[in-house]
């Protein structure tokens, strides 16, 4: 019977850390035109305070710009780990991350617009966590 108990208490335990994740998986959003010249912030270091995964990224980018991801360290560096640019003559260029992307602990995350003819260089579509514990 005490076999049985401990059993039950360690699947129902699983079940409800497996029902917290579930409810967190993906259930932040950002999603904005991206302005040539300008850095959109996504989520900064100082709310990234247990690590943070982006689960979903759409860029689009148009008029000979450039649309990327970069990642913001603490020590001042800006690191682009995603990026799509539209070359000379395409109107528009469409990319995916093929996976999750882990930012650790402390890092913020932005979207930033660069080049292009026009003011809109393209759009970020972005589901992203950010994990409390």
């Amino acid at each position: 019977m005490r076999k049985l108990f401990l059993f039950s208490f360690i699947l129902c335990l699983s079940f409800s850390n497996l029902a917290k994740a579930e409810q967190n998986l993906g259930s932040r959003f950002f999603s904005q035109n991206i302005n040539t010249g300008t850095v959109q912030v996504v989520f900064t270091q100082a709310a990234n305070v247990n690590g943070a995964t982006i689960r979903t990224a759409a860029l689009y980018s148009t008029n000979n710009a450039e649309v990327a991801l970069q990642a913001n360290y603490p020590d001042g560096t800006n690191r682009v780990i995603f990026r799509i640019l539209a070359g000379p003559g395409a109107q528009n260029t469409f990319g995916n991350i093929p996976d999750s992307i882990h930012i650790p602990t402390g890092v913020g995350l932005s979207v930033i617009g660069n080049f292009g003819g026009g003011t809109v260089a393209g759009a970020a579509s972005i589901t992203y966590d950010l994990f409390s514990n």
